[in-house]
């Protein structure tokens, strides 16, 4: 954290420069000169701390909140974070709130995004700063929603994935989820009476963001679940779902969440600069599917499987591939497979992404991962972010799930200069916005903006092909 007693700072008059002296005025000053800086150190300056009251932004001199709301006001948009838990004043409330590994990313990616202002939340609950009518406000919930259970690891369940840091309590299934979600329920109705969101000065360009992991459809909380909850509907709010689906999506704010990948594949720079030069086309597979095969979609894909014409669908057992199936008197490429999952998907041109149990998968970032193009076999799941953002046609391809058995003519239709740019734009897309927390947040800001810039708001059925 960078504070006064760390840094020196010069002050010139005329020609001669006087000696670095330590004045905290003219540190914010400086401070504010560069977006670069402002974004390093604001955080420092105005957050007001875990043990912080409310009024300490107002206690501030005149002059730095004169500068603070100038700083402000000149961005387009600003990040809060609410204060009802993990970032709750009282040291102790905050230890105790409970949230997934995976929410904690995404609290870490929101913490670093550019335009996050620690303090925000409180100081315009407080109104210690000016309402701006022209600026966007996307406020995140400092509660668990989400209950990712299997990330980082799969098939874990929540208490092994719960996050433990400081001693925070485990999360628990079922009767747990229950209770603690009768308790986030009445706060998300507070924050949709609060002046933001009711002031009629800043409704109209808030955003409430909420994140849900439900499998299938609509949120399994009937307060994230615009049938059920009314004020969903009449207010900005943007759910933000790993298993959105058409049935509860609002396309004028709703998003796709990217799952998060359980197994990435590593690259090699040479690796980075062949796919960013469209010179990757030598891998040995053409369609390649390890895993369980309960859903008809993938049922179907296994009557693919002809390894002569690099075709894999086989098995999977915990994180390796069944060579066995593969069959006998193969090429050699084949039959010196390695069976690692991210070995045969880092030589992999198209992976398939098909659904099984939830809506949607997690394969789908673990195939962008490692430079394939997702084929993705989910009818209904909205990809991740919105089409303001990325075009899906541009880097996947979607088969009907109906379809599962044509797969090799979806493939066919695309010539090698095709696939070589889709495979290029899926990975650098991958890179930029799903590869680290603070790439999802942006990808989920930036669509945000994208939204609501467009005056019309209309919602409208996405159509992947």
């Amino acid at each position: 954290m960078v504070t006064n007693k760390s840094r020196k700072t010069s002050q010139s008059k005329g020609r001669g420069r006087k000696r670095p002296r330590k004045v905290s005025e003219l540190q914010l000053v400086l401070l504010f000169m560069t977006s670069f800086i402002v974004t390093l150190n604001f955080h420092s300056i105005l957050k007001l701390s875990v043990s912080e009251p409310t009024s300490s932004l107002i206690s501030l001199p005149v002059s730095t909140i004169g500068m603070a709301a100038t700083y402000l006001e000149s961005l387009p948009a600003q990040v809060l974070l609410t204060t009802f838990g993990w970032n709750h004043p009282d040291p102790y409330i905050a230890r105790q709130t409970g949230r997934t590994k995976f929410q904690a990313g995404l609290n870490r990616g929101i913490e670093h995004h550019p335009w996050y202002n620690p303090g925000g939340w409180k100081a315009h609950s407080a109104k210690a700063l000016p309402f701006n009518s022209t600026q966007r406000s996307y406020v995140f919930l400092d509660l668990e929603t989400c209950y990712e259970e299997n990330f980082p690891n799969y098939g874990w369940g929540l208490t092994a994935n719960s996050d433990r840091e400081n001693g925070r309590p485990y999360l628990s299934s079922s009767g747990g989820q229950i209770r603690h979600m009768k308790a986030v329920c009445p706060v998300i109705d507070q924050i949709l009476d609060s002046p933001m969101f009711q002031d009629p000065r800043t409704n109209h360009s808030s955003v409430l963001v909420l994140f849900d992991c439900g499998w299938n459809g609509p949120p399994q909380w009937s307060c994230l679940n615009r049938k059920h909850n009314s004020k969903l509907n009449q207010r900005h709010v943007s759910i933000v779902s790993e298993s959105q689906s058409f049935s509860n999506y609002r396309s004028a704010l709703d998003l796709g969440l990217p799952p998060p990948a359980i197994h990435t594949v590593p690259w090699s720079p040479s690796q980075e600069a062949a796919i960013a030069n469209l010179e990757e086309n030598t891998r040995p597979y053409l369609f390649t599917f390890t895993g369980n095969f309960r859903h008809p979609a993938r049922q179907e894909l296994l009557k693919l499987h002809d390894p002569l014409a690099g075709i894999l669908v086989q098995p999977h057992f915990g994180g390796s591939m069944n060579t066995s199936f593969i069959g006998r008197g193969v090429h050699e490429q084949f039959a010196n497979l390695k069976g690692a999952y991210t070995t045969l998907m880092g030589q992999s041109r198209f992976a398939g992404v098909p659904r099984g149990d939830n809506l949607f998968s997690y394969r789908f970032t673990e195939a962008l991962s490692g430079g394939c193009i997702p084929v993705v076999y989910a009818d209904g799941w909205v990809l991740p972010f919105s089409e303001s953002l990325i075009d899906w046609k541009d880097i996947a391809i979607i088969v009907p799930e109906r379809d599962a058995a044509r797969t090799l003519e979806y493939l066919n239709n695309t010539t090698l200069e095709k696939e070589l740019e889709m495979r290029k734009r899926g990975y650098d897309f991958y890179k930029r916005y799903m590869a680290t927390p603070e790439g999802v947040i942006a990808g989920i800001v930036e669509s945000l903006e994208l939204l609501l810039q467009d005056s019309t708001l209309k919602d409208k059925r996405i159509n992947y092909r």
